[in-house]
């Protein structure tokens, strides 16, 4: 396992930054490209997720959680923030651009592409009801209460579930033990 970089980075240790960086940015562009349509407004959100990163990163505690966990839950909150901000002052209409076409990904992205692999890998491993109340938080950024309602279950059962989802996930990459199907 690689050693944490967010306390480095909370000293504000410049390489620790840059590796920072490196290490995440194909989780971060991934996310939010998911959350976002507008190619110019995801890179601006990246920009601003790496600069919230560096402001919070002495809040991170490896004993609570593991540190591809802990962007990947900022990351979701601030492009969710981003998309409530949108529909409430939506702008004019936008042209999407489509990312063009290559043969080859830099190192980072097919780093960020095998985390994410590896992530759906282990949110395909929960049980049927939590590994749909997960997808909708996580995938589809429903909060508990749409959550709730979209499953058509009570409030603290929709907590629960994604909770103790998101919980066996944490052990499981702690732990580095989770069984997993391999790709096919």
């Amino acid at each position: 396992m690689t050693p944490p970089l967010l306390p480095s980075v909370a000293l504000g240790d410049n390489q620790a930054i840059s590796a920072c960086i490196d290490r995440y940015s194909g989780l971060v562009w991934s996310l939010a490209r998911r959350f976002l349509r507008d190619l110019g407004t995801a890179e601006d959100a990246v920009q601003e997720i790496f600069v919230e990163i560096w402001k919070v990163a002495s809040r991170f505690d490896p004993d609570k959680g593991s540190e591809v966990a802990f962007i990947a839950t900022l990351t979701r909150r601030r492009l969710i923030d981003r998309v409530r901000r949108q529909v409430r002052r939506p702008e004019d209409h936008t042209i999407v651009e489509e990312p063009e076409a290559t043969e080859w990904l830099p190192e980072q992205e097919l780093a960020g592409r095998e985390d994410l692999e590896r992530a759906k890998q282990l949110v395909a491993s929960l049980q049927p009801q939590q590994r749909e109340a997960v997808e909708l938080s996580l995938y589809h950024g429903l909060t508990h209460n749409e959550v709730s309602t979209r499953m058509e279950i009570p409030l603290g059962t929709a907590k629960s579930l994604i909770r103790r989802g998101l919980d066996q996930i944490r052990s499981r990459v702690a732990t580095n033990t989770a069984s997993l199907p391999s790709p096919s």
